[in-house]
């Protein structure tokens, strides 16, 4: 056996390729992680087990063919590779790759989907499906993605969770707490809506923002003079170790994405687990998947950015908070997320057998 994974995300972003590597390194199977540099143009590379294809992308629909390139490059590390099973990140390489997919590795790949791609396109389910029912498992991030996928047994949940063993026992907001901090730790990105949260709450005498991580090109909201306060901080990037230090010093969870697409509505970010783990509740936008786990399993809040009144929809919650609530509500969400967690490493496990 020797194994293929395929990820065009920074492998940096891409923690989830760790719960393939660590069933390959424990079984002794040969594998290579394969990445796309889109910043470069340069001769293929190797280090360690990670293949880089550098190849520079463009903006706009130009960066189609630059996909349909990339995969053919693909197709040549697999052939000259000789792998014989393969995991595929995001059903757009899936598509790209139907053909060896479908005519030589039927059931011996795994389709891993992180989030939304172009899946509502017309006739896009209908090829999609055959990828998916001729996998051996197709596993999704987020159960809002069922809305833009065929339907099919073969597709399981999967959960990033981390740091379970560091859990805390109780949260630190309780009813009318005085002065409320609230953390945004990991990619940060969507300006638009940081944008509008930073004014709403700048200056405030009852909360404050702290932002840690890696800032998106187009959301350096750290840089821009106008959204300085002295309630809001901007820290840089951190290691997922540190964060049970970090969560110590923030009362709630940040994480409003807005709601104006299927990639921001129907994904499950790290942060929700974080939530859990660390008994900080979150914030959330309306009309999303996230926003339907939340309000379930009382989690935390929903606020509407575009609400004039969000200081009050927050402050009403937090006068509100019923501590009770939110620890049985996370410990629900606990065992469906072990549940499901089990089931999708056990998956990986018989994969790896075959």
């Amino acid at each position: 056996m020797k194994v293929l994974i395929f990820d065009s995300t920074v492998l940096e972003q891409a923690p989830y390729i760790k719960y393939y590597e660590q069933e390959l390194v424990d079984r002794n199977i040969k594998y290579n992680i394969c990445t796309w540099d889109k910043y470069s143009n340069a001769p293929l590379s190797k280090k360690g087990v990670v293949i880089t294809i550098h190849s520079k992308w463009h903006l706009g629909k130009r960066k189609y063919l630059d996909f349909v390139l990339l995969s053919r490059k693909l197709k040549k590390i697999i052939a000259d590779g000789h792998y014989t099973h393969l995991v595929i990140v995001n059903t757009i390489w899936a598509m790209l790759l139907r053909g060896i997919l479908l005519g030589n590795f039927k059931n011996r790949y795994v389709l891993d989907i992180r989030d939304y791609k172009c899946e509502t396109l017309p006739g896009y389910q209908h090829f999609l499906k055959s990828i998916i029912d001729n996998s051996f498992f197709t596993t999704i991030s987020s159960d809002g993605f069922r809305t833009f996928l065929p339907l099919s047994s073969k597709i399981i949940s999967n959960h990033n969770i981390t740091n379970l063993k560091l859990a805390f026992e109780s949260p630190s907001l309780y009813a009318n707490k005085i002065h409320v901090n609230i953390g945004f730790f990991g990619y940060i990105r969507y300006k638009n809506e940081n944008e509008v949260l930073i004014r709403k709450l700048g200056g405030s005498d009852r909360f404050s923002l702290l932002y840690r991580g890696v800032y998106a090109e187009s959301c350096r909201i750290d840089r821009e003079q106008d959204l300085k306060y002295d309630n809001v901080t901007y820290g840089g990037p951190f290691k997922n170790a540190d964060k049970p230090e970090l969560y110590k010093s923030v009362d709630m969870i940040h994480s409003i994405y807005g709601n104006e697409d299927f990639a921001t509505s129907t994904l499950l970010p790290n942060r929700l687990y974080d939530a859990v783990i660390f008994k900080k509740p979150l914030l959330v936008s309306p009309n999303t998947y996230l926003a339907q786990i939340v309000e379930k399993y009382n989690l935390g809040a929903v606020i509407n950015l575009k609400d004039p009144n969000i200081v009050m929809t927050l402050s009403n919650y937090i006068n509100n908070f019923n501590e009770q609530k939110f620890l049985a509500g996370s410990d629900k969400f606990l065992d469906l997320v072990n549940s499901q967690q089990k089931l999708f490493l056990d998956k990986i496990k018989e994969f790896f057998l075959r």
